[in-house]
């Protein structure tokens, strides 16, 4: 069995710019027209509190963003536990955006 893994910077390069890119094309007024307040999306939470007044924009960013580093964390260490791999390969594909 293999284990296709990107780098773990790598990883979390792209999750960075992945949720800018979710901002960029509104998901804060996503959230704010939701109803239902106990979503369990990442970083649904983090904007909540953005539009409550509980934190300003850059510290919502850096929340969310560490939210999901940290779940990606926790997928790493599942497959890693429930798995039995013959070989891991990790990539660092450069990314051309």
């Amino acid at each position: 069995m293999i284990n296709i893994n990107p780098h773990r910077a790598k990883l979390y390069a792209d999750i960075e710019k992945c949720f800018l890119h979710m901002i960029r094309n509104e998901a804060i007024e996503e959230v704010a027209s939701i109803q239902d307040w106990n979503c369990k999306a990442l970083g649904f939470k983090e904007i909540r509190d953005y539009l409550n007044g509980s934190c300003i924009f850059d510290e919502m960013v850096s929340r969310a963003q560490s939210a999901t580093r940290q779940y990606a964390k926790r997928q790493y260490t599942w497959f890693k536990h429930q798995m039995k791999y013959d070989l891991i390969l990790r990539w660092a594909i450069q990314s051309h955006t």
